[in-house]
């Protein structure tokens, strides 16, 4: 794995299976020399490959968005470790699974998964759980989509089973709050913030990491309230199973106002008790996450104080990690 070669020495020969992220043939003015430069990855981290022998001849074999491979040494250049690739050991692996050499959520997709159907489970109104178990349960094609999608392209959870990560802290801090609240309707919460985010299986690709042209010109907000709403249409139309309209309407506003603000892209605003508690529990999740990931950052590199995070004002975070417990004259 890329994260493991990262410490060799200078000079170690190494051998690789990576994802060519990008390719680029650069010419040397100085030396009037080609060489090509490549983005590799896999799910533990990237790193840059160089191939100098017959460089515009590599390049027309290699593909970006296919999975190689290499073999090379361990160099570093400007402060920066890559792999200088032999040219003769460059092999197509053609049954690699590319979701296999993505970022990649740190948690067991399986077991998340599992979880999520346990919360399907413990709906009592059989209405939201024909609804849930329509999307999760009975559309295989939804369900594959759902596991491997990503949350966000930059803000929070950007990685191969981000959005079930995030659906299931959504689910878990609004469950918390539902018990503080014996008002709040639990099973329209639950079922409002285990499909918040459903249009995302649509607003993003996983590689590259982007935004689909719908997911521009549309947003998961309304690609959700769509989706949602034709899986309601078709139960309605099944005999004996039906919808009520109210709670159609319950659970459609959910979708449309869990980002909080007009100015943050909902069309309307929470207009229920359910629907401001999904907000909030919408909003602490990708809070955290940010604040979390400056943090393991910030404490890799030994730093007092994180970078700006950008989706919290710039502001720039306390690292306690990187001071000894007895160190006060380090602050």
């Amino acid at each position: 794995m890329i994260k493991d070669i990262k410490g060799e020495k200078e000079n170690t020969r190494v051998e690789l299976e990576v994802l060519v992220v990008r390719k680029d043939l650069k010419r040397s003015v100085k030396s009037q020399g080609i060489r090509l430069e490549l983005d590799l990855r896999d799910k533990s981290g990237t790193i840059k490959g160089v191939v100098f022998e017959e460089a515009d001849k590599v390049v027309e074999i290699i593909k970006e968005g296919k999975i190689y491979r290499i073999e090379g040494v361990i160099n570093t250049f400007n402060k920066e470790r890559r792999i200088i690739i032999n040219k003769d050991a460059i092999s197509l692996l053609k049954d690699a699974d590319i979701y296999d050499y993505l970022p990649h959520t740190e948690k067991d997709i399986a077991l998340m998964w599992e979880k999520l159907l346990g919360h399907i489970r413990s709906i009592k109104n059989k209405h939201m759980k024909a609804l849930l178990k329509y999307f999760f349960l009975e559309d295989q094609d939804f369900a594959r989509m759902f596991k491997q999608a990503p949350a966000a392209v930059m803000y929070h959870q950007n990685y191969v089973g981000g959005l079930l990560e995030h659906t299931l802290k959504v689910v878990n801090i609004s469950l918390v709050l539902a018990k503080e609240y014996e008002e709040i309707d639990r099973d329209l919460l639950l079922t409002g913030a285990l499909l918040h985010d459903v249009g995302k299986v649509k607003e993003y690709r996983v590689f590259p990491l982007e935004r689909t042209p719908e997911g521009r010109l549309l947003g998961h907000i309304a690609l959700g309230y769509n989706m949602v709403k034709s899986k309601i249409d078709n139960l309605r139309s099944i005999p004996g199973i039906g919808f009520p309209k109210i709670m159609e309407l319950r659970i459609l506003h959910m979708i449309l106002s869990h980002h909080g603000r007009l100015e943050w892209g909902s069309p309307v605003v929470p207009m229920t008790s359910e629907a401001l508690v999904l907000h909030y529990a919408d909003v602490i999740d990708s809070k955290m996450w940010s604040v979390f990931e400056k943090l393991k950052q910030a404490e890799e590199q030994g730093d007092i104080w994180t970078d700006t995070i950008k989706s919290l004002d710039n502001i720039r975070f306390f690292n306690p990690a990187s001071l000894k417990e007895d160190g006060e004259e380090n602050i």
